[in-house]
């Protein structure tokens, strides 16, 4: 399975849910990458990606992964296969 592939398959909703993250009404999370005592890390279901306008992180599904693990790019990308089903 492509990179492409995976991103356009695995949602970042799906990636929050494995983590037991869920985005409130406005799409806001607690960010994990930071001390946050409010929400301020804005999650895109529409392009799969997320940032952080406190610490200012970015990234898509994948980046999201390998920030959580601190993994590598292609343990991530491994992860996100899984996650596919």
């Amino acid at each position: 399975m492509e990179i492409q592939e995976i991103k356009k398959r695995l949602s970042i909703l799906t990636v929050l849910a494995h983590y037991s993250l869920k985005p409130a009404c406005s799409n806001q999370i607690k960010c994990p990458f930071h001390e946050d005592d409010k929400p301020s890390c804005r999650i895109y279901p529409e392009t799969n990606t997320f940032h952080c306008f406190a610490c200012g992180t970015t990234g898509d599904q994948i980046e999201f992964i390998m920030l959580m693990e601190k993994w590598s790019k292609h343990e991530a990308i491994l992860k996100a296969k899984q996650l596919c089903g």
